[in-house]
């Protein structure tokens, strides 16, 4: 093997290794921009703002507390740190993670649902959101647990992109042509996603069939950490199972009743208030939600306004200053 065949080799290695690191750089660049939820993670996880209140949660909790109203009310910094599918396990390493790199909120509202402690098949909805903090040890053992190989990707982190389905390589096409994630008439504030001003019609809805929820001991102890992490910072805690018309979904799960007698059971083992807000007369009112378990705009506004009464005995007088806790 010739001296010039060598070089020529070593030099396209080099290249090909330098073109993937820029490439992983231009993707990450253009995923924070397009979608809601990988800005979201970097606001969270290394973001310089504190604040009031951390609201955290599945979609619906990112879809039914909207800050500006919230903030407007209370005179406070409040953050909704919801993502789609989030398990209890998830919403727990953003806790941690959120405390790692900031002080300590006021008040932490946790959304529950019927899936929250199914965690046996993905312990993280969108794992690619989380790749960029793996030097973190909760974050490397999560995405371990299912089935990234975190050695390798820490090591060269350029190999990030294998991770990324088609889907999120798009958002470099999306970004370039100005497109955005959210419909034109939907916004983002603060991790807050407005959800259409459509209206729910029940009656276009067949009845969902019958369907036992996994529950995974492991999301049981994940809530219990949460729980003693507030404790232990001396954070207000609340659970709320959110606004849902007529309960058409947790009805439709068959072992519901003992998965709210697990949240019932936490919430009383650590004295944390739950609040059952399907039983809430906005439940009932059709014209205030998308879908069955999501609110729309209107909706959420109703309820935003709801919550920030209940959590106004919980703040102190003092509140953050996004301006001034911005480095």
């Amino acid at each position: 093997m010739n001296k010039s065949y060598l070089t020529r080799l070593l030099f396209a290695c080099i290249l090909v290794v330098v073109g993937c690191f820029f490439f992983h750089r231009l993707l990450l660049f253009c995923n924070t921009r397009y979608f809601k939820a990988f800005e979201r993670t970097e606001e969270l996880f290394q973001g310089k703002t504190n604040y009031d209140i951390l609201f955290l949660g599945s979609s619906r909790m990112k879809n039914h507390a909207n800050p500006k109203i919230i903030d407007s009310i209370l005179q406070i910094n409040s953050f909704n740190g919801g993502q789609n599918a989030c398990t209890v396990i998830e919403a727990n390493l953003i806790l941690q993670s959120y405390l790692a790199t900031h002080a300590s909120p006021q008040v932490v509202t946790l959304g529950l649902d019927v899936f929250s402690l199914n965690t046996t098949t993905n312990k993280v909805g969108y794992y690619p959101t989380y790749l960029p903090y793996m030097h973190q040890e909760e974050v490397n053992k999560i995405l371990k647990s299912q089935g990234v190989n975190t050695t390798l990707l820490k090591t060269f982190s350029f190999l990030h992109p294998i991770e990324y389905n088609d889907l999120y390589k798009s958002s470099i096409l999306k970004v370039a042509l100005k497109q955005r994630e959210l419909s034109s008439n939907d916004f983002y504030y603060k991790g807050f996603e407005s959800n259409s001003t459509e209206v729910f019609n029940a009656s276009l809805i067949e009845p969902s069939k019958p369907q036992r929820m996994g529950v995974d001991t492991a999301a049981i102890k994940s809530l219990e950490e949460l729980v003693e992490t507030c404790k232990k910072r001396q954070i207000k805690l609340i659970f709320i199972y959110a606004p849902e018309y007529k309960g058409m979904n947790w009805k439709s799960i068959v072992n519901a009743d003992s998965i709210f007698h697990i949240y019932n059971n936490v919430s009383r083992r650590f004295d944390v208030p739950f609040y059952r807000d399907d039983s809430l007369a906005i439940s009932t009112d059709s014209l205030l939600f998308r879908n069955a378990g999501h609110l729309n705009t209107k909706g959420a506004e109703y309820y935003s306004a709801l919550l920030s009464y209940r959590l106004k005995p919980l703040l102190k007088q003092k509140s953050y200053n996004a301006d001034e806790n911005r480095q």
